[in-house]
């Protein structure tokens, strides 16, 4: 009976001990980066390939006086511009105010900071406000000359969003969308970007 209490007593310490209280595992507070950068060296030849650099024949860079009035748009009155896609954005109901079709130089410039730039860390903080108005736009046309994806862009939020689901603009962050606004700028586009 002793032999049998001692052998009970040792069962039960070892099985509390191999028992360990499982706790949620600790909050780790994300890391916020503000370094912003190269962060690869994709050849140009290999960025163009990408969609939707790779199916167009043009790409152009336009302005457009936004009157959705911060989004809301009157469904009765929408007449879509020409040769764009048939939805529901800023740019596809307003018509353009100025127009930069860009060169071979331009879109290596372009295509550079897009694939080329963007945070340097775990993540990177972004502030964003919420007025998204957008005055701007980066076109896709094909060979019909029709706009088959675009990028609409509010300089003043900093907020980009793609018409394509192909489009990755997730990955969007102040410093990139200030270095397009700069490369805008550059091309001569000013309503959006400087006024």
């Amino acid at each position: 009976m002793k032999y049998i209490i001692i052998l009970w007593l040792m069962l039960g310490t070892l099985s509390s001990f191999s028992q360990t209280k499982k706790y949620a595992p600790p909050l780790v507070e994300s890391k916020i980066s503000s370094k912003f950068g190269r962060v690869s060296n994709i050849s140009f030849s290999k960025r163009i390939a990408n969609f939707p650099f790779s199916k167009s024949v043009n790409i152009k860079l336009v302005s457009f006086e936004n009157w959705t009035n911060g989004g809301q748009i009157d469904t009765t009155k929408v007449v879509y511009n020409e040769k764009m896609p048939k939805v529901l954005m800023a740019v596809c109901v307003n018509p353009p105010k100025e127009v930069k079709v860009l060169n071979l130089s331009q879109i290596n410039e372009l295509t550079d900071i897009w694939f080329n730039y963007g945070a340097i860390g775990n993540s990177h903080a972004t502030n964003f406000k919420a007025c998204y108005d957008p005055k701007n736009a980066i076109l896709f046309l094909d060979e019909k000359g029709e706009v088959f994806d675009f990028i609409e862009i509010c300089f003043n939020c900093l907020r980009m969003v793609n018409f394509s689901k192909e489009v990755a603009v997730n990955e969007e962050c102040d410093h990139k969308i200030n270095m397009i606004k700069a490369f805008f700028k550059k091309t001569g586009i000013t309503y959006g970007v400087t006024k």
